[in-house]
């Protein structure tokens, strides 16, 4: 079912933080991977301390050598891991990943004449799936930024075992229900 445009960055954090009904304080940081083939993905979740029950988000950023933190080679800022940290404040649990060939995922990199969106958008329903699988995830939504955006929708319609909404940052991608297919 199709759900129309996207909303803006702040109403949906904001409407995360209203589902999430609990400021945290602490969280609890831990690296999780993927083992999937030529080499393993990476990633780093945020849970909040205190909290049984969280939404969960699973932020995929836009294109180039961004690490899951938000931090290209050679400029250090740290925006997606201050983002994750600002969530856990509120309650809301947060999982970024670092793409196929970039930072601790780099060995996994595929020979750019086969790499398409469809690779990173199958990747973003394994960790989709891998996120559900965590007992203290009560609903999983998808935060897309640039190439995030374009990837997410497809992501979300990939993994049948997901009860998840997409919002994006960026882009022009219609949201749509999980159970929809993205957009032609």
């Amino acid at each position: 079912m199709r759900s129309g445009r996207g909303i803006g960055l702040l109403p949906f954090l904001a409407m995360l933080s209203a589902a999430a009904g609990a400021n945290a304080g602490s969280a609890t940081e831990c690296e999780v991977l993927l083992d999937l083939p030529p080499a393993p993905l990476y990633g780093t979740m945020m849970l909040s301390e205190g909290v049984a029950k969280a939404p969960g988000l699973l932020i995929l950023r836009g294109s180039g050598p961004v690490d899951r933190d938000g931090n290209f080679p050679g400029s250090k800022n740290d925006s997606l891991k201050l983002l994750a940290r600002g969530l856990a404040e509120r309650g809301i649990a947060s999982l970024r990943i670092d793409k196929r060939g970039i930072g601790a995922s780099r060995e996994a990199a595929p020979d750019e004449a086969v790499l398409r969106v469809r690779t990173y958008a199958e990747d973003a329903a394994h960790w989709l799936d891998r996120f559900h699988a965590e007992p203290r995830i009560s609903r999983l939504f998808i935060l897309g930024h640039s190439e995030g955006a374009l990837i997410a929708p497809r992501s979300g319609a990939r993994s049948p075992g997901s009860s998840c909404s997409r919002r994006q940052a960026s882009g022009s991608a219609p949201s749509f229900a999980v159970n929809s297919p993205p957009p032609v």
